[in-house]
């Protein structure tokens, strides 16, 4: 039998449409605004233990949801439970820009976050001229430090994500322009760089 190809198409196209007029949106279970009246910049989301969150965000507020600000963006982490509800906050950098990147959970329930600072008072320490990555370990409950760590040269450096490794320390990576300090054998301008550090932040090799 030969097959009008000219009716058939259109049919078939016909059916899909009328079959997409019957779809069902997604159903949205809740939904959160949080932050204050200045800024604030998601960056990164995760699943945690308990079935609840914790975001890793930057913010330039200090009202609203948000607490503690040192001046101009803060590294600003959010811990939500499995429906939504805020349980704790916590500003963390100093009164330069302060900008988390990502955040993962460890094995005992704490919070390692990265990002970049061009801070060098408050909660950071050891900045090395112009933006640094900056790494630090929190507890599971009130976003208190447990160490910190500020890695760069004297140019720009930044993190963009870390991951644990399965022996308990951590590998990050980013991009830098720097050629000194925690930065080895810049091949010109910006280069993407990678860093393993131990369960305490301690370098254990780098490479750019």
């Amino acid at each position: 039998m030969k097959i009008n190809y000219k009716k058939t198409i259109p049919v078939c196209i016909a059916i899909l449409l009328s079959g997409l007029n019957y779809a069902q949106a997604p159903a949205i279970e809740w939904q959160k605004s949080l932050g204050g009246t200045g800024d604030e910049y998601a960056s990164s989301i995760i699943q945690t233990a308990d079935g609840g969150y914790v975001i890793a965000a930057s913010s330039n507020s200090n009202n609203g949801n948000v607490t503690g600000n040192h001046g101009n963006y803060d590294y600003w982490l959010s811990k939500l439970n499995s429906t939504g509800n805020l349980q704790w906050q916590k500003s963390l950098g100093g009164t330069a820009g302060d900008y988390a990147s990502s955040i993962i959970q460890t094995a005992d329930g704490g919070y390692v976050v990265a990002g970049s600072t061009n801070s060098n008072n408050g909660d950071v320490m050891g900045n090395h001229g112009y933006s640094d990555g900056w790494i630090l370990k929190t507890n599971s409950d009130a976003g208190v430090i447990f160490w910190k760590k500020t890695l760069g040269g004297t140019d720009y450096d930044v993190i963009s994500k870390i991951i644990p490794t399965t022996d308990g320390g951590y590998i990050f990576a980013g991009n830098s322009s720097s050629n000194n300090g925690d930065v080895p054998g810049n091949n010109g301008y910006v280069d993407y760089w990678i860093v393993k550090i131990n369960s305490d932040g301690n370098v254990q090799w780098k490479k750019i």
